[in-house]
């Protein structure tokens, strides 16, 4: 069963959390997640990660950024801060505005490599254990 979203937010299966919820340490998107969050949670951070470099690399303010990709000032805002999953639209929309690759289309590779049923990374699981 899906959760009703509220505007700019991806819906969820329930029981899942925003990505911020999984942090145990650090401060998002500079973080350290549990060891169980799911899959969609070490995107969001690796998302994050990308997009916040982007800012930070262009010219432009973030609420520019997000008016010229096409979506909201505080859309963004909950991406940076782990609130919600970026949706295709806002991750397509964020690329285009800051002319850079976001998403993090490697780190399948590294979750295809655990063990079949485990959420984190190679190597992630061992340091967490």
């Amino acid at each position: 069963m899906l959760d009703h979203p509220r505007e700019g937010q991806v819906p969820r299966r329930s029981g899942d959390q925003p990505p911020a919820a999984y942090v145990i340490e650090g401060t998002f998107p500079d973080v350290k997640l549990r060891a169980d969050a799911p899959v969609s949670a070490h995107f969001a951070v690796a998302f994050a990660k990308a997009l916040k470099a982007a800012v930070h690399a262009s010219s432009g303010s973030l609420r520019s950024i997000a008016k010229e990709a096409g979506v909201t000032h505080p859309t963004v805002t909950r991406i940076l801060d782990g609130q919600t999953l970026p949706d295709l639209r806002s991750i397509s929309g964020l690329e285009v505005a800051l002319h850079a690759r976001l998403y993090p289309t490697e780190l399948y590779q590294q979750f295809s490599a655990t063990r079949s049923g485990a959420n984190e990374p190679a190597g992630e699981a061992e340091q967490s254990r």
